[in-house]
């Protein structure tokens, strides 16, 4: 027996809310709390070394609380190595942010 089209849309349906309440039920029990910032380019701002800017004019809605799911947990900011391309770090920091959240 065919599948007709409103029976897949409400498959579809289902498995989405399905998902969304997983990722819900992953961020509340293993997610840590951070801060979102938008840096807004200003004249006279960027890091001549880093080429990244400064967060001194950030957006109205910044800082913005996420939760996030932290993906390698053997992530530790102690741990770096400095070369001659410059510092990097052992394990990066990896981070998942649910759809709902972004």
């Amino acid at each position: 027996m065919p599948i007709s089209q409103d029976n897949l849309n409400q498959i579809i349906a289902t498995a989405y809310k399905t998902v969304m309440e997983i990722q819900d039920a992953a961020t509340e029990t293993v997610g840590t709390g951070v801060l979102w910032a938008r840096a807004t380019p200003v004249e006279n701002s960027e890091d001549v070394v880093l080429q990244e800017y400064t967060l001194s004019h950030v957006g109205l809605e910044c800082p913005k609380p996420l939760a996030v799911i932290v993906a390698n947990p053997e992530y530790n900011p102690g741990n770096f190595i400095i070369d001659e391309f410059g510092l990097n770090y052992e394990a990066n920091l990896e981070l998942h942010i649910t759809i709902k959240e972004w």
